[in-house]
């Protein structure tokens, strides 16, 4: 599948009956195969270093609108493992 992706950390800050989350984004990125991009054991190790327990998918084929989709979350979040 070809998306635009989140790998975060998922903490529950809200500890009341509606145990609501919030998400602190690790890695933002795009791939035309999510598969093979998230296999690679040297990346998996990296964000759990960082506490990631969670991905965010979003599909789009079009490879255009990946990149500037990625481009566009990367500039306006800020995030632990995107050099």
């Amino acid at each position: 599948m070809s998306a635009v992706f989140f790998v975060t950390k998922r903490v529950y800050n809200d500890k009341t009956y509606r145990r609501r989350a919030s998400h602190e984004v690790v890695f933002i990125g795009q791939t035309e195969n999510l598969s093979a991009s998230l296999a690679i054991q040297s990346q998996l190790e990296r964000f759990a270093k960082h506490g990631a327990n969670c991905i965010c998918v979003h599909p789009v084929a079009n490879e255009e609108q990946r990149v500037a989709a990625a481009q566009d979350l990367i500039a306006g979040n800020s995030t632990s493992c995107n050099d």
